[in-house]
């Protein structure tokens, strides 16, 4: 396969090689102003969040040690959508070897017993009622593999202010 940069160059590819020279291909014949396009925006002083996160439930997997091969670097995981699939997540992010590379947005629920009309509420609550919001976190960062993550956010909304604050208070040892 024979990429032709814009500068004249040829860029050539074995068979096995040819979809990451291509990619590669194009992003150098990306112009220097388009180049300049912000990727991520600032959401605190200091921490700065990809425009694109790569998501996925176990019904529909997303592929993301593929993502993370290509140059993605935002990973959006909530809790609620299954254990497996925050085991895949934290495979890629060991395979990748460099998570502090990487930004990585979690989500707990705020399930406090009985106040949302949901099956998935309902059936946290039965197996999880004992746990708070901030334990709940600790289990999403062991099956993720790391030791922290980038943005952890309440999933659903609590039924009440004080709930909302409780739920928040517990995260705070994350």
């Amino acid at each position: 396969v024979h990429v032709v940069h814009s500068t004249g160059a040829r860029v050539c590819a074995r068979p096995g090689a040819m979809f990451a020279t291509i990619v590669s291909a194009a992003a150098a014949m990306v112009p220097t102003s388009a180049a300049m396009v912000p990727t991520s925006k600032e959401i605190s002083p200091g921490v700065f969040m990809p425009y694109i996160n790569l998501g996925g439930v176990h019904t529909h997997p997303s592929n993301y040690s593929a993502w993370l091969e290509l140059g993605g670097v935002g990973l959006d995981r909530p809790l609620m959508y299954g254990d497996d699939v925050q085991l895949h997540v934290g495979d890629a992010i060991a395979a990748h070897g460099r998570p502090d590379t990487l930004f990585v947005t979690t989500k707990v629920p705020c399930c406090p017993e009985g106040t949302l009309n949901t099956s998935w509420c309902a059936w946290y609550d039965s197996e999880y009622a004992d746990l708070d919001a901030g334990t709940r976190g600790d289990i999403d960062l062991r099956l993720l593999g790391v030791d922290k993550v980038d943005l952890m956010l309440l999933h659903w909304p609590c039924q009440t202010m004080e709930q909302t604050i409780a739920t928040y208070l517990s995260l705070i040892h994350i």
